[in-house]
């Protein structure tokens, strides 16, 4: 999901957007030249991005597993009276 999000984003240019619509609201694009990324800092923040989103979802199932775990040994517990 965030992943897809960071390319739906760039695919919409945010750096040429005059208006932008979120949840269909009109609000006015801040955008800057002197803030402006070159290609090459566009592609390697991407890739920072991306190994950000990587470590989130890892993490993510990590606590999943980690709950999974707890979910079974409590129902063994409780199975075991």
């Amino acid at each position: 999901m965030l992943r897809e999000t960071g390319r739906l984003a760039r695919a919409a240019g945010w750096g040429s957007l005059g208006l932008a619509a979120i949840d269909g609201t009109k609000v006015r694009a801040n955008t800057s030249r002197h803030k402006a990324m070159s290609h090459g800092r566009r592609v390697a923040e991407a890739a920072r991005l991306e190994r950000e989103c990587a470590a989130i979802v890892a993490r993510m199932e990590e606590v999943t597993a980690a709950e999974d775990n707890l979910r079974r040994l409590h129902a063994f517990a409780v199975a075991c009276g």
